[in-house]
């Protein structure tokens, strides 16, 4: 088996330039050098370097060995780093970003008590609906409903909660349907849509069991943003499919009631996003622990 200090040892000299200067620097002797890349070479069945007493030169292939190498140390520094993390209590500047509709349910409320629970953490929210890139916009985490970016190699995304929705409508609206509600007949029966567009939508429902419709519907009443949906619900428009976490107050108080509670549209799934290559400091850790713990209470209610 490769030794992995000799792939980090021979990006070393790679990058010091020569066996010298790497000798130099890491202060190690240079038969030391010589002797652990010869072995590493052996190993691996190739030429890493070309050497004489006049020449240093790279091969082709040890360039390519020296790129993965780099991508090693980088893991070998986070796992050190986070390793150092642990044991310190998290500090300093979290820059967080998340939808103006996760803010105002969920996030929001998480971050302020996060703040105030770890005073060493200057917590900075970001309100926005717009596509953010935690790279280029130096952002430490990225809340989402969707995991946009994965196809991003520096992008991390990672599963924190799920969070179930609902088909909700009025008693009186309930009231005054003639027929049975199935999910069949939802496609006749006045619906509120999300989006801007007022043509057919098409709804997925699932059962307990895993199966699942999926059928068109001609929405009355349309919006961009879950609370416009739930006042028009209240007003009697429609039905309209909610999060949980929006609509459980009125729920709870009767002024809304859920339709066919064997049916529901799929989880909304919070993801955070963050930079592969910075990766995450004690404080974004902690956060996404401490979202994760809340979360898992407030989704449940």
């Amino acid at each position: 088996m490769t030794n992995a200090d000799d792939l980090i040892l021979f990006a070393r000299i790679v990058e010091a330039g020569s066996f010298a200067a790497a000798s130099k620097h890491w202060d190690i002797p240079r038969a030391t050098l010589s002797r652990r890349l010869a072995r590493l070479e052996s190993q691996l069945g190739v030429s890493l370097i070309n050497r004489t007493s006049r020449q240093f030169s790279v091969t082709d292939f040890g360039m390519r060995v020296y790129h993965h190498c780099l991508a090693v140390m980088t893991e070998v520094e986070k796992v050190y780093s986070e390793a150092s993390d642990i044991q310190q209590e998290p500090s300093g500047t979290l820059r967080i970003s998340c939808p103006v509709v996760i803010a105002h349910t969920v996030v929001g409320k998480i971050a302020a008590k996060f703040a105030k629970e770890y005073d060493r953490v200057q917590v900075a929210l970001e309100v926005t609906n717009r596509t953010v890139d935690p790279v280029g916009e130096g952002f430490d985490l990225v809340i989402r409903p969707t995991p946009s970016r994965l196809d991003d190699a520096e992008i991390i995304a990672r599963k924190i909660a799920v969070g179930a929705f609902h088909l909700v409508a009025t008693p009186s609206l309930v009231k005054s349907l003639s027929a049975p509600i199935s999910p069949d007949s939802l496609q006749h029966l006045p619906v509120i849509g999300y989006g801007t567009n007022f043509g057919r939508q098409h709804w997925v429902l699932k059962n307990a069991s895993g199966h699942q419709m999926d059928f068109p519907v001609t929405p009355v009443y349309v919006s961009d943003n879950l609370f416009a949906i739930k006042d028009a619900a209240l007003i009697g428009m429609g039905i309209a499919a909610l999060p949980d976490d929006i609509c459980h107050t009125e729920l709870a108080a009767n002024t809304l009631v859920r339709i066919l509670p064997d049916w529901a549209p799929p989880p909304m799934e919070f993801f955070a996003l963050y930079p592969s290559r910075r990766g995450l400091a004690a404080a974004g850790r902690k956060f996404i622990e401490f979202m994760q713990d809340s979360m898992s209470i407030s989704l449940a209610e």
